[in-house]
């Protein structure tokens, strides 16, 4: 046996990959089912690291945004921020994150006991603090900060909106130009990159709406 370390850093405190035959085996992947998260990605493993690569680029800092809008008496902003990490960690095989998460967006949909919400936040809080520690071992690829075009989001606007609010999935081939030119614009592009990643183009719909409102 030896060493397995293709899309995987390998250190101690990470995820540790050795070849059994041709079959790499994780000893560490406590957080993501690979092989759920790489049949989303049709089995090409290119695909997977970059949809775990944008989720950590999106999603990194989610938590701390759902706390903020509690703290600010938002339980709609927290809720659909729920609801979109539910759907995103889905789709790279992070099972126990996105059943909490579909917990919580129940909880704030619902008024129900402080205290049950309280537990369920701290089960969300540790799901993704693993997560991410398993997602810091991945190798970093670092590209160009871009500046924000208000032009070019305007027009790009004009474009996809029609289609988010028909729920038209044309709106994916868009995808790659959406993160280029919507992220950095700051929290409201990743949360409507995260929205179309995970398919929920209503809700997209209302955050592009939102960032039109503020260009």
């Amino acid at each position: 046996m030896k060493n397995w370390s293709r899309g995987w850093k390998y250190s101690e405190r990470c995820y540790s990959i050795i070849l059994e035959g041709d079959k790499p085996i994780s000893l560490f992947d406590k957080a993501i089912n690979k092989t759920l998260g790489m049949a989303y990605s049709t089995n090409n493993e290119k695909n997977y690291f970059r949809t775990l690569r944008d989720f950590k680029k999106i999603h990194g800092k989610v938590l701390e945004r759902i706390k903020s809008s509690l703290e600010a008496g938002d339980r709609d902003s927290a809720r659909r921020l729920a609801h979109s990490l539910k759907s995103s960690s889905a789709l790279i095989g992070a099972e126990t994150l996105s059943g909490i998460a579909i917990k919580a967006e129940k909880a704030l949909e619902n008024s129900g006991s402080q205290a049950e919400a309280d537990k369920i936040m701290a089960e969300l809080e540790e799901a993704f603090t693993e997560l991410m520690a398993e997602l810091d071992c991945l190798p970093e690829t670092e590209a160009p900060k871009m500046a924000f075009d208000k032009d070019r989001a305007l027009a790009l606007t004009e474009k996809i909106l029609p289609l988010l609010d028909k729920s038209d999935a044309m709106v994916l081939s868009f995808r790659d130009e959406v993160e280029e030119v919507f992220l950095p614009f700051g929290k409201e592009g990743e949360e409507l990159l995260g929205l179309i990643d995970s398919f929920d183009l209503s809700e997209a719909a209302k955050v592009l709406i939102k960032i039109k409102s503020m260009l």
